[in-house]
């Protein structure tokens, strides 16, 4: 038997006490949820936009498409490749692809920060072909051997100047935004696409970055053969699968979760020591209250339970109205967010949303901190002598 009607009257009567215990906890959980949804929505656009039938191909040595420089004569002899696919008129899905970079600000940044997007230069019908999901959604597509640019939906939402109708200023020239199109939620949407002879013109660029091949088949042995025939002294470059290679960009998101885990811990204990002092002076400003329910024949043991559980619900309260804050700012904020990616240094935007696993490990560390703050109080309850409890003043 518990004396849970007491417990819930208790946290009533000291409102006060139980009201800033509650915000302290819903601070530390609301910036562990918020750190949780950035760190997630960035490892989503992540690993939906590698597509395992794509190869990656990059110069020999090179770790990222910004640092690679393919000849047009490398471009070429990726046709030789084994099980590449073919368009509908026998042509070979392989893309040859320029990809640089340009500085845009944040929307809403009073600061005058700027971000680097990437500008991709592409053959339009080769890139459609190999990236799959991309379609467009406003505008129309730039033409060939123009100044035109096409935005991703994710990079309008996050960046100020990105509308149609607007130029930017890319390398040595000024681009006019035509189209916009959606990529899926992949980290495609962050991107300007572009005819590759402009882009390259405008940077100055007489190589392409990198090239997308599409394969006929998903299988590790056609994937393995590519990678040979590739990586083989006819070839000498370098090929990654798609997927392995955003895989490796989504390190940045391990790097969030792990910030947000040690905030947990710190602001936590902190937290938690809060809630220790709060139930230690009410505790002590009961005295005779817990004596008198020792008295009546409540055990240690269902003391020690009930202030637990007292600590515990206005944890989870705290943890609650965190989780509540955290999605008013999310949806406040447009529930849009960007990273510099770690190989690439260029800005991903993408969406920021709460999700069920959030909002459950989010509540489970509230649990954790009224747990932790609660024990000590609840032990020095449950240990006090009935007859001294109740003599108590």
């Amino acid at each position: 038997m518990l004396p849970l009607a007491y417990g819930l009257r208790s946290l009533l009567v000291r409102r006060l006490q139980s009201l800033a215990t509650l915000l302290g906890v819903a601070l530390v959980v609301g910036v562990f949820c918020y750190l949780l949804c950035f760190a997630d929505g960035l490892n989503h656009a992540l690993q939906i936009t590698g597509d395992p039938h794509n190869l990656i191909v990059l110069a020999d040595g090179a770790t990222a498409e910004t640092n690679s420089a393919l000849s047009n004569e490398d471009a070429r002899r990726l046709i030789s490749v084994p099980n590449v696919a073919r368009a509908d008129d026998g042509r070979p899905l392989v893309s040859p692809e320029v990809v640089v970079q340009t500085d845009v600000v944040r929307r809403g940044d009073r600061s005058g920060t700027r971000a680097g997007v990437v500008v991709r230069g592409i053959d339009l019908e080769a890139a459609l072909a190999v990236h799959r999901g991309v379609e467009l959604i406003a505008g129309r597509w730039f033409r060939d051997a123009t100044d035109e640019l096409v935005v991703g939906a994710d990079a309008a939402g996050r960046f100020e100047g990105l509308q149609i109708g607007s130029t930017l200023d890319c390398g040595e020239r000024t681009f006019a935004i035509v189209g916009r199109f959606t990529a899926g939620g992949s980290a495609r949407g962050s991107e300007l696409w572009g005819h590759w002879s402009n882009v390259r013109a405008a940077y100055r660029r007489e190589r392409f970055s990198s090239a997308v091949v599409r394969l006929r088949t998903s299988d590790p042995a056609a994937i393995g053969a590519a990678v040979r025939r590739i990586e083989s002294a006819g070839i000498s470059l370098r090929a990654v699968p798609e997927t392995e290679y955003f895989a490796n960009q989504a390190q940045s998101a391990q790097v969030i979760r792990a910030l947000a885990t040690g905030l947990l811990l710190i602001m936590g204990a902190g937290a938690a020591f809060a809630a220790t002092n709060a139930l230690l002076a009410s505790v002590a400003g009961r005295t005779r209250e817990i004596g008198m329910l020792r008295a009546i024949g409540y055990s240690r043991r269902a003391v020690l339970i009930a202030i637990l559980i007292e600590s515990l619900l206005v944890a989870l309260g705290g943890g609650l109205l965190g989780c509540l804050g955290c999605f008013v700012f999310i949806q406040s904020a447009a529930a849009t967010g960007d990273l510099v990616a770690t190989a690439t240094f260029s800005s991903i935007a993408f969406d920021v949303r709460i999700t069920g696993r959030i909002v459950a490990l989010s509540l489970a560390g509230a649990a954790a901190i009224g747990l932790l703050g609660g024990y000590w109080p609840a032990r020095a309850a449950a240990g006090l002598p009935v007859v001294r409890a109740l003599r108590a003043t």
